[in-house]
């Protein structure tokens, strides 16, 4: 399975994204980084599965919340 790596940035995005989403419901933090999950499994499941974003990277969005994993 393809390894993958979140860059600093990104990761400090959906940090930031989950304690938004748990300042608005409570429960609904986690529910934002269990999607995140979800969607990191599927990816590497399906690597090529996913639309082509830019060049050779590609797009999985999520379902409930307003973002995308490239």
């Amino acid at each position: 399975m393809p390894e993958i790596a979140f860059h600093t940035d990104a990761a400090e995005d959906m940090r930031a994204a989950a304690a938004s989403y748990e300042g608005r419901e409570r429960g609904l933090g986690d529910r934002f980084l269990d999607e995140v999950e979800e969607g990191l499994q599927r990816i590497q499941q399906f690597p090529q599965l996913w639309p082509i974003y830019e060049g050779a990277y590609r797009r999985y969005l999520l379902q409930r919340f307003p973002y995308g994993l490239i």
